[in-house]
């Protein structure tokens, strides 16, 4: 996984092709079940990144190829 917790990084959405920028919460490397499991939901994913949009805060699993 070449990105780090709390790494900055640029997010596309598939379909928009707009990035955003987002934060590096947790890798399913991190995690010995290697998958993400946060209280609302889990997930095979290799990140959960948290986005801020128009002052609100939402986390988004992702895979690898949709960050820069």
């Amino acid at each position: 996984m070449k990105y780090a917790i709390g790494q900055i990084v640029e997010f596309t959405r598939l379909g928009q092709g707009k990035y955003q920028k987002a934060q590096i919460l947790e890798r399913k490397i991190d995690n010995p079940k290697r998958f993400i499991d946060t209280p609302n939901a889990k997930g095979n994913f290799d990140y959960l990144i948290e986005i801020q949009n128009n002052g609100r805060s939402e986390q988004v699993f992702c895979q690898e190829f949709e960050l820069k």
